[in-house]
């Protein structure tokens, strides 16, 4: 914007359309952060979630949650949902 300062002063806004796209294409990259920053949150707390249904042995709750993120687990995370994919193909109810 400062550096088109001069041109507007003098009356030129043939600059605004460029100046307009150049808002436009920052709006757009904000969002498209927002948006990411909301999905790492969905799948933290997902994560958060399935950690506290396999502590309590509700493995069929575990593979609800853990399916939906299934391609961002860490290997660790997929040990976890395989495990209790087993348990609850066993007919566990998620009591001790």
């Amino acid at each position: 914007m400062r550096e088109c300062a001069e041109e507007v002063l003098r009356g030129d806004f043939t600059i605004r359309a460029e100046v307009k796209i150049l808002i436009e294409e920052e709006a757009l990259r904000l969002r498209l952060g927002e948006r990411s920053e909301l999905a790492e949150w969905r799948y933290r707390t997902a994560i958060e979630e399935a950690n506290e249904a396999f502590r309590s042995k509700d493995y069929h709750r575990v593979v609800r949650i853990l399916v939906q993120h299934e391609s961002r687990l860490t290997p660790a995370e997929r040990l976890k949902l395989e495990y209790a994919k087993r348990k609850s193909d066993k007919g566990s109810t998620g009591t001790a």
